[in-house]
């Protein structure tokens, strides 16, 4: 009887206060994102920010355009954006990615939208929480296409 009345007593405590017991939010969900860098740059540029996502649980892939970059020494008249596109797709089919958010800088914009439309069933479907456009006033702006400016 005495461990009945101590239950209910508990129970009236916990119905008494401000509110409904809640359940603690769900973690952050772990996503894969692959960053790609624009024509002046390369897979460095994201260094930074893979350090801060990766120990946060995501996967992050910065892969390297041929002939910019580090892979400058690639450099030729054939190299343009089907070739970049090429890069980023298979990267993607290499490391088996799936349910990824692409990113892209400037040029980069240009890459992942031809991405996105080779390879849609690897994409995580685009919602206002997978797309986040960030422009800058003025000129910069103008240089903006999907992903991150």
């Amino acid at each position: 009887m005495a461990l009945s009345l101590s239950l209910l007593v508990l129970l009236t405590l916990g119905c008494a206060s401000s509110g409904p017991l809640q359940t603690p939010p769900p973690p952050p969900a772990r996503r894969t994102f692959v960053f790609v860098h624009g024509a002046t740059g390369g897979s460095w540029d994201w260094r930074v920010l893979d350090s801060l996502m990766t120990p946060r649980g995501h996967r992050v892939v910065r892969p390297s355009l041929t002939g910019l970059g580090e892979r400058v020494h690639l450099a030729s008249p054939d190299i343009g954006l089907t070739t970049h596109i090429d890069d980023v797709v298979n990267a993607i089919l290499w490391e088996n990615l799936h349910d990824i958010i692409l990113v892209g800088h400037s040029y980069g914009g240009m890459v992942i939208a031809g991405v996105a439309d080779r390879i849609p069933d690897r994409i995580l479907p685009l919602t206002p929480e997978t797309v986040t456009l960030i422009t800058a006033p003025g000129p910069v702006a103008s240089h903006c296409n999907i992903g991150i400016c």
